[in-house]
């Protein structure tokens, strides 16, 4: 299986939002549909690398045909999402860390127990599975500031 995991926050900043796309076989086919799909509707950068596709960005009509073939091709490989929602207002840091340590590193470790809440409860007994997830930069002042990254 392979797992996609991505945050997004609502333009509000009412809510946080993890969202974990599940793949379970086919991989390679999945990737080369939504590729096919991005190159179909010029989604490819000045470099030729292809863009990411927002859902709530789209304005034009070569971004809605790509958005509802990708949800075509997500329904065809019988993927599946799941996400979790929380409220910011509501969230309290102080339950991941320290006192003294710096709010970037508290929201690491949420971001991590969360995405292993989300991952663990999709995919029981899973063994092997592959995950891809953005590069993660939230700690890096913290981390410059003198922070020793081999604790965290």
């Amino acid at each position: 299986m392979i797992i996609y995991l991505d945050e997004s926050y609502d333009w509000q900043g009412t809510y946080f939002l993890l969202g974990a796309l599940f793949v379970r076989r086919d991989h390679d086919v999945f990737l080369a549909s939504f590729n096919n799909i991005k190159k179909e509707e010029r989604f490819a950068g000045a470099d030729g690398s292809l863009r990411e596709l927002k859902y709530k960005k789209i304005k034009y009509a070569n971004h809605e045909r790509a958005a509802i073939k990708a949800i075509q091709a997500f329904k065809a490989h019988q993927a599946y999402f799941r996400a979790v929602i929380v409220p910011q207002a509501s969230f309290n840091l102080s339950y991941y860390g320290k006192t003294y340590e710096p709010e970037k590193i508290k929201r690491a470790r949420a971001y991590k127990k969360f995405a292993e809440m989300l991952i663990e409860y999709n995919t029981p007994g899973l063994v092997g599975g592959v995950l891809f997830a953005d590069h993660l930069t939230r700690c890096k002042e913290s981390l410059d500031e003198g922070t020793n990254s081999s604790k965290l």
